[in-house]
């Protein structure tokens, strides 16, 4: 009876005993040597559209707060711009974590930025010009119209689909043919829809131009797969989104790479960040430690993460799994 019991209390003890030993490990794979770890989300909403939960690119609010807690607790927490500065002169006196948004969701405005201030939390926020004051993201609306069943309206504006799906075959095509669909189907959405209201507009970037935990970031003006086109359009990409964002005081030449894997960009792109002397952010390939020389800052992307998973999503980020 007795080993019995040192048995049962032995297996009630095995979760704390995991907890630690998880702690443990992050710290060994993430406090090793000063690194910036670059957290990366896209919504944090409630209740987000159900193509947005189709693309995994929602997170609940509590998560995010809980993830935010976290994060202060464990780390020194700083802004991109400023851990970008420390990094590359060698200056990191500790892991250091930064926040960053990609797309400029109006959810992620109402519903992470609160969590953050309460916390005092720096912030970047990636904005694409070209879907300011109710512009129109073809992607979103492709996939959106997929998830709804409407394939007849992107049969009316790009013809029948020689893939799978509408959205897996246009990420992959930038052609001056399939870009002219891209505005008819935007178009025939401001017909349908009317204007977009999922994004910021330049009423709410002047309101975060007076935050001091806030800085906008560059996600070029109208989020193209850059590896599919030509040098030219990359570097206007990148200044026509500037010429936009630029005179707001806290805009930082970072440029974040649309949809941010190693297929999307190429040396022209590199090119382009540094001709328009913008610091080049992708998404992929996890920490960025204090002996890496890369050529990118790279960022572990968040969306979907659960509330308690965070530490065990960057180990795995810093072990480059």
């Amino acid at each position: 009876m007795r080993s019995l019991r040192i048995t049962e209390s032995l297996l009630g003890c095995k979760p704390l005993v995991r907890a630690i030993m998880r702690r443990r490990l992050a710290r060994s794979v993430l406090d090793r040597r000063p690194a910036l770890i670059v957290l990366t989300y896209h919504a944090v909403d409630p209740e987000p559209p159900t193509y947005m939960s189709a693309m995994g690119v929602a997170t609940s609010p509590r998560d995010f707060d809980c993830h935010m807690r976290w994060v202060k607790e464990h780390y020194e927490t700083v802004s991109l711009a400023d851990g970008i500065a420390c990094w590359q002169a060698g200056e990191l006196r500790r892991t250091s974590v930064a926040v960053a948004f990609d797309d400029g969701f109006l959810a992620t405005l109402e519903h992470a930025l609160p969590i953050l201030e309460r916390l005092a939390i720096p912030c970047t926020f990636f904005v694409n010009g070209a879907f300011l004051n109710g512009g129109r993201y073809w992607f979103d609306d492709v996939v959106s119209l997929e998830s709804a069943g409407r394939t007849d309206v992107l049969h009316a504006a790009f013809g029948p689909c020689p893939g799978a799906s509408y959205s897996t075959y246009l990420r992959r095509q930038a052609g001056p043919e399939v870009v002219a669909k891209r505005q008819h189907l935007a178009e025939l959405m401001l017909e349908m829809d009317g204007p977009n209201t999922r994004y910021f507009d330049e009423t709410r970037l002047t309101g975060l131009s007076r935050n001091k935990l806030v800085e906008l970031g560059n996600h070029s003006f109208d989020h193209p797969r850059f590896s599919q086109i030509p040098a030219e359009e990359q570097r206007l990409q990148i200044e026509q989104n500037e010429a936009l964002l630029a005179g707001f005081s806290n805009y930082r030449r970072l440029f974040a790479l649309p949809f941010g894997k190693p297929t999307d960009w190429n040396f022209d792109t590199l090119a382009a960040a540094a001709n328009t002397r913008h610091e080049f952010v992708t998404a992929y390939g996890g920490i960025n430690s204090a002996t890496m020389a890369g050529l990118d800052v790279r960022r572990i992307i968040c969306d979907g993460v659960g509330a308690n998973q965070l530490e065990e999503h960057l180990i795995a980020g810093g072990l480059g799994l």
